[in-house]
């Protein structure tokens, strides 16, 4: 019982014991960012499996978390989801822009279209890169989220 020993009538509502799966790391983070500089607290946390390849030269994986974490906060994902696929047009686009002419290429305009509704994690357009999915940000730094939990302190389960 939490009385005898904090002083406080404590509840727990729910718990999670979080295993890093072979070959991965567990990262967090929280939002706000409360408490002390070696404990995160706040209203949102996020935990990643992160799997990775150690190669000299890469993007700070430590960094590289904390930015997946923060996504994994404020995108309000829920599923990992499947990577996702281009489609018809996006091929043919791809091909017939590389056979262009190299002096049109200023005229080039992308526009990013980014789904608010989705709720997978590698198919949410990238939080700090909005360009491009969270699967080819991740792809691009050689790195693989195995999978995630997201929780909001006095949500409902």
């Amino acid at each position: 019982m939490t009385v005898g020993k904090l002083g406080e009538n404590i509840t727990i509502r729910s718990i999670m014991a979080l295993f890093a799966p072979t070959g991965a790391s567990l990262f967090s983070a929280a939002h706000p960012r409360d408490g002390l500089p070696s404990v995160s607290m706040g209203k949102f946390v996020s935990v990643i499996a992160l799997r990775r390849a150690d190669a000299p030269g890469l993007f700070p994986t430590d960094r590289l978390a904390a930015q997946i974490c923060q996504h994994v906060i404020g995108m309000r994902s829920e599923t990992l989801g499947d990577p996702p696929k281009p489609s018809k047009s996006e091929e043919q686009n791809a091909h017939s822009e590389r056979n262009e002419d190299e002096l049109n290429d200023f005229v080039d305009v992308k526009t990013t279209r980014i789904d608010e509704d989705e709720t997978a994690l590698l198919r949410q357009a990238f939080m700090l890169n909005p360009s491009q999915t969270v699967y080819e940000y991740l792809k691009g730094h050689q790195a693989e989220v195995v999978d995630f939990v997201r929780s909001e302190l006095g949500a409902a389960d």
